[in-house]
């Protein structure tokens, strides 16, 4: 049986109304055949939820195509929303890429 292929796939977590443009251009042009998943107002409630939902279906082989993008401007809630990622990574035997940028 032939081994999945997986495309990248970077899931924007910003704690801010709007995403950064200037760093989902960046994405875009480091990984121009990428996907890109963007969340906005997120908090650290949200965070594990969508966690989840990126871990699970692609398993660990996928997760090596799968980026965390955590983004905002209240660095305060950038940390909360980085912990509760991290807490929620702990319940897959396998972990993915977090990337923080406050």
């Amino acid at each position: 049986m032939a081994q999945p292929t997986y495309k990248t796939v970077f899931v924007f977590l910003d704690t801010d109304k709007y995403c950064s443009p200037f760093d989902l251009l960046v994405a875009i042009d480091a990984f121009p055949d990428s996907m890109i998943f963007k969340y906005e107002n997120v908090n650290d409630l949200d965070a594990p939820k969508i966690v989840f939902d990126l871990l699970f279906p692609r398993g660990p082989l996928g997760a090596a195509h799968t980026k965390v993008f955590i983004n905002g401007s209240n660095f305060e809630m950038v940390e909360k929303v980085v912990e509760a990622t991290q807490k929620a990574m702990k319940s897959a035997p396998w972990g993915n890429s977090i990337i923080v940028d406050p």
